[in-house]
């Protein structure tokens, strides 16, 4: 499996890029790092123009969870793209680390390693920022998910959102027995 869930990485940005690094954004309001944003203010701001606003930024490992077909058209997504930051497994404690790999904490998507390129690591899919298509477009890129690791990040990702794992179901009118997972429409980073 490990050789058909990563290739080489894509000339263009497309969906499952590992980026060696991009912003990720986390307004905190906690403490004295609320950066001038409370309820009041946040109420204040203009609802049909962006304001530029003081937030907390770090650049880190990043996964492009934006769908190919929104990339390649830029104006569905406004010439914005989501990515996700990505951390060491070992960041997690170690009684989480054998639930993270094996798919079980529904919020991380595991990343075996690469090579020297990338060791063990998690995706947080729920910490997801927005970022200007052109200042990710150049960045390195470790590695880009193939057709198996797409499938896995759809279904995870799939499961954060809806809690719904896909996993064997049985036909209730013929009781044969098949995999969703593997029926999704999943292309592959070098398809046209």
């Amino acid at each position: 499996m490990l050789g058909s869930f990563y290739c080489e990485p894509a000339a263009q940005l497309s969906q499952g890029d590992l980026l060696e690094f991009a912003p990720h954004v986390y307004i905190n309001v906690r403490g004295n790092q609320n950066h001038g944003l409370t309820v009041e203010t946040m109420i204040a701001l203009p609802k049909d123009e962006e304001v530029p606003v003081s937030v907390a930024c770090q650049s880190v490992r990043s996964l492009v969870v934006t769908p190919d077909c929104e990339i390649s058209h830029p104006e569905r997504a406004q010439n914005r793209v989501v990515v996700c930051p990505v951390r060491p497994l070992s960041t997690l404690s170690r009684e989480k680390q054998g639930d993270a790999k094996r798919h079980r904490i529904a919020h991380l998507f595991f990343l075996p390693r690469h090579g020297a390129k990338l060791e063990d690591s998690i995706a947080f899919l729920n910490q997801l920022t927005t970022v200007d298509i052109d200042l990710i477009r150049s960045v390195p890129k470790i590695a880009t998910l193939h057709v198996a690791g797409r499938r896995a990040l759809d279904a995870q990702f799939l499961r954060w959102l809806s809690r719904w794992v896909l996993a064997e179901l049985s036909c209730p009118q013929c009781e044969m027995v098949f995999d969703p997972s593997m029926l999704l429409p999943t292309r592959a980073p070098d398809d046209p």
